[in-house]
């Protein structure tokens, strides 16, 4: 089927027995309607339809919602306005920068994901069916399917008590509560390249607790920069041993990951 718009010309192919009245790219009605016969009434169903049909890039389009509402003759109403709210607070710009990335870097797509949505919707069990919906649409193999108070975790772990504010030298320093706000406004960086350079900053600050910089690392999805990061901790003598043995079961290139046990084992 192709757009009747001459400024789009956009093509794809309609579900059977159907043809869409509104072009899923420019949005423009198409000038010959065709009264459907059939239609999804699954979420699952259409999003993977939508993805393998037409591509990733219509999947994750600020307007797929309207192309889910036709596609469902609006039998799925609710559904259509959590995705219009995935659509409007860039909760697919987020699933789009995890594309490409390897399969242990999706969870914290989904994490940045999350954290666009408002407090009451992060909260919803329909915002975790629908956000898994769309990794599988996606074909992500996400380790399980966390419930909506333990994908709250990943977007956000509360962190104890804060520190004394000055510490053996007289010298002022933040307490983690602080460095916790400052891992929230990473997390909402749409962008995952400033982003990871805001977390990565976070993660060499050696000011910063030290469950705040491996946070920090955890959340950059970038493999290679958060092996680097981990490598340092690891090397560094004036951090527990406990810690620099997190960091080497942290590291993705086993060859330095073996290096640094032979290190350790001295």
């Amino acid at each position: 089927m192709k757009c009747t718009n001459p400024n789009c010309g956009g093509e794809w192919i309609p579900p059977p027995g159907k043809s869409v009245t509104v072009c899923p790219f420019c949005q423009e009605p198409i000038a010959s309607e065709k009264k459907a016969t059939q239609s999804f009434d699954s979420v699952m169903d259409t999003l993977i339809y939508i993805k393998e049909q037409h591509s990733v890039d219509m999947l994750l389009n600020e307007k797929v919602y309207t192309f889910f509402a036709d596609l469902t003759r609006n039998q799925l109403r609710d559904e259509v306005d959590l995705i219009k709210q995935f659509c409007e607070k860039n909760v697919l710009d987020c699933l789009k920068a995890g594309i490409g990335r390897p399969d242990s870097e999706h969870e914290m797509a989904m994490k940045r994901a999350l954290s666009k949505l408002p407090k009451y919707l992060q909260d919803s069990p329909a915002v975790t069916d629908m956000l898994f919906c769309f990794t599988e649409a996606l074909g992500w193999t996400v380790k399980s399917k966390a419930s909506s108070s333990q994908l709250k975790q990943l977007q956000q772990s509360i962190i104890g008590q804060p520190l004394q504010r000055k510490n053996k030298s007289g010298t002022e320093v933040l307490d983690k509560k602080h460095y916790q706000i400052k891992l929230d406004a990473i997390s909402n960086i749409s962008d995952s390249d400033k982003a990871d350079a805001a977390y990565e900053r976070l993660a060499k600050n050696k000011n910063a607790p030290m469950e705040i910089r491996k946070e920090a690392i955890e959340g950059i999805m970038d493999s290679d920069i958060a092996d680097e990061l981990w490598e340092e901790i690891a090397r560094d003598e004036n951090v527990s041993i406990e810690i620099r043995k997190e960091a080497i079961e942290s590291l993705s290139d086993s060859d330095i990951a073996d290096e640094l046990w032979e290190e350790l084992a001295k």
